[in-house]
């Protein structure tokens, strides 16, 4: 699916459940009123009419303040994203640098998934305690995702199984489920809430009966029949609240299942895995005590229940299983055909461009596809098994040392560092001075050692590194990362200027840490059309065009040429007016304004970000041949912008 569809089709779900809520809350109010009436009238108050605004007022009032109290205050409880649901379902961070085979081959299938796609990697829990298969995905967005597997899930399945679940987890993340799973989690918390309260009125009466408070005048019985009415209407507005849950869920797991059997070209591994959790005596429970109001989170249905066949969150495990066969034998029909028209294909566009441009080391080893500005877009928000397979031989390739330095705090700290470090003995002396001030423990000797170890690895492996320390990164202290990210900014600044690989790694640890330690809130969408960010486009593309191995004219040509197809088609958010978007010289494009342009565009619809995005696309792609620091470039501008944009190339 069509990444930023995916995502406007999300906000119109938000839409829905929004009014779903509003109609659930609506009956709550006329149920309680109703109640009240009745009771009143019986108890000879003389509230006789039917319609009576004060009480009515006084219900509405009360019921709203209630169910807004409950759901803000779960809300607020997850306000940390994944992580605060993971931990209240009880389930453990695995750390970066655990020796566990099952933990290890977890953490690597999510490291692979990340860098092919994109999407920081998340952080990776396990319920310890649950022996069921089952998973799940949490956050508000990508920067906070988490990614959490049962023990019995991460134990009991093969790679193959283990990577199609993960792949389904992933396709939570990159269609927008997880804003709202939390949002739905937090509205049957209100809608609860008055369930709770009629079990405490009667409760509390039904004690004071029985400890000799005996009320002449019969109110404790009104009590214990109010508590008694908001019991039964409480739970059928939870019963209405599993049904939204149930409606909002079901047919994304379908999805879910289609794109990772897209994912990771291998529909028999998930299949694999829905089997077993057939086979398996747990199934897919989950034991924890929050696991029904998280139910809609899960890989599979969370808790057995006779009500399942209304409030199932998830459809029958048969018709998943029947689902992905299907896939798999057409696949296995129109595979052989399509291969060989491909190989053709690939043949031609292979011999036109030993013509006409030098694709990217490793393209068309791995059979990707030409990078054009129109796959780029479409690869937003995207896996594909290719790409999958090409992270997974690119951390293969990566030096042990490195790779062990990602599986711990200090590590991953030396690691960046090593990779900002200058070849020139001048520069790498003032470097070097930055990190012995104010450091109790001298690391220099670390550093210097794998700076020496990766100098010589392609920008592209190096920023997978990053990416793969981002997990590590995460267990700094607040204070411990501010003093972290100054340091980066200080070896960056050391040589006067910086290069495309620099800005691209601070894009990489600002995107995914900044929001993590409270430095740097979420944007909030601010821009719904071109026209309130003309000095910021201005930058951004330019940048590009300056970064372009071709032409800087013709490729800042490019874009604006697109934009003004865009325009012509009528594309709102491109607006109808001439932009007066200008190419801005070399020295204006450092990196605090690319960066200050950028933190503006961030504040975009879904719309005007994927305009930017296939701008920023037709100029790079401009002279035919995209090089690896355009790609860098490309890639940090997307990751500013919050779009995952996989490896291509």
């Amino acid at each position: 699916m069509d990444f930023f569809q995916a995502q406007d089709d999300a906000r119109r779900n938000t839409k829905k459940l929004v009014f779903l809520y509003a109609l659930a809350v609506i009956g709550l109010i006329v149920s309680v009123y109703v109640v009240l009436l009745f009771l009143f009238a019986g108890a000879g108050t003389g509230m006789g009419a039917l319609w009576v605004p004060e009480l009515f007022f006084t219900v509405s009032v009360v019921i709203l303040l209630v169910i807004t109290a409950g759901s803000g205050w779960r809300i607020s409880q997850l306000r940390k994203g994944g992580r605060a649901v993971a931990e209240m379902m009880g389930a453990r961070l695995v750390s970066s640098n655990t020796q566990d085979q099952h933990e290890r081959k977890l953490l690597n299938i999510v490291e692979e998934m990340s860098i092919a796609s994109g999407v920081p990697v998340p952080g990776v829990y396990v319920m310890d305690g649950e022996k069921g298969i089952n998973a799940f995905a949490a956050g508000y967005g990508t920067r906070d995702a988490v990614v959490g597997v049962t023990r019995g899930c991460m134990e009991l399945l093969n790679r193959d199984e283990l990577q199609g679940v993960i792949a389904h987890e992933f396709s939570h993340i990159f269609n927008g489920d997880m804003r709202l799973n939390i949002r739905l989690i937090g509205i049957l918390n209100g809608i609860l809430i008055i369930h709770l309260m009629g079990m405490i009125l009667m409760r509390s009466q039904m004690y004071a009966r029985i400890g000799g408070g005996r009320n002449k005048n019969n109110a404790g019985l009104a009590i214990i029949a109010l508590g008694l009415a908001l019991t039964v209407i409480g739970y059928l507005g939870v019963l209405f609240g599993r049904m939204i849950q149930s409606a909002v869920s079901r047919q994304r797991e379908f999805l879910a299942d289609a794109a990772a059997a897209q994912f990771t070209r291998n529909p028999e591994g998930i299949a694999s895995a829905l089997a077993k959790i057939q086979r398996h005596a747990e199934g897919s429970d989950v034991k924890d005590a929050h696991a029904a109001e998280m139910s809609h989170l899960f890989f599979s249905t969370g808790q057995k229940s006779w009500m399942n066949a209304v409030f199932a969150t998830h459809p029958p495990i048969k018709k998943r299983i029947e689902a992905l066969n299907a896939l798999h034998v057409l696949e296995a029909e129109t595979g052989s055909a399509s291969r060989r028209k491909q190989a053709a294909s690939d043949q031609q566009s292979k011999q036109a461009a030993g013509k006409s441009r030098g694709p990217l080391k490793g393209h068309d080893a791995l059979n990707l596809p030409a990078i054009t500005p129109e796959v780029l877009v479409a690869a937003a928000g995207t896996l594909e098994a290719t790409q999958l397979e090409q992270a997974r031989q690119l951390r293969e390739a990566l030096p042990d040392t490195a790779l062990t330095a990602t599986q711990n705090t200090d590590g991953a700290v030396q690691l960046v560092y090593a990779l900002l470090m200058d070849k020139t003995p001048a520069v790498r002396g003032r470097q070097l001075e930055i990190l012995s001030t104010g450091k109790a423990d001298d690391i220099s000797e670390e550093v210097l050692t794998l700076a020496d170890e990766l100098q010589d690895l392609s920008g592209t492996r190096k920023m997978a590194l990053v990416e793969m320390a981002i997990p590590a990164l995460r267990e700094l202290d607040k204070k411990e990362y501010r003093l972290f990210r100054s340091r980066a900014d200080e070896l960056i600044k050391a040589d006067g200027r910086q290069l495309v690989f620099e800005f691209a790694l601070r894009q990489v640890l600002v995107h995914s840490l900044d929001a993590h330690f409270g430095v740097r809130p979420e944007a909030e969408i601010r821009h719904t059309r071109l026209d309130s960010l003309i000095p910021g486009l201005s930058v951004v593309l330019s940048a590009l065009s300056h970064a372009s191995g071709g032409g800087v004219e013709e490729s800042f040509k490019a874009a604006m040429g697109e934009l003004s197809r865009l325009q012509a088609e009528g594309h709102a958010a491109a607006g109808t007016e001439e932009l007066a978007v200008r190419l801005v010289a070399p020295e204006a494009c450092t990196g605090a304004s690319l960066e200050q342009a950028l933190e503006e565009l961030s504040a975009s619809s879904g719309e005007v970000r994927r305009i930017i995005l296939d701008l920023a696309a037709h100029a790079v792609c401009a002279d035919s041949e995209v090089n690896e620091r355009e790609m860098l470039l490309i890639r940090a501008v997307a990751a500013a912008l919050d779009i995952p944009l996989p490896l291509i190339g």
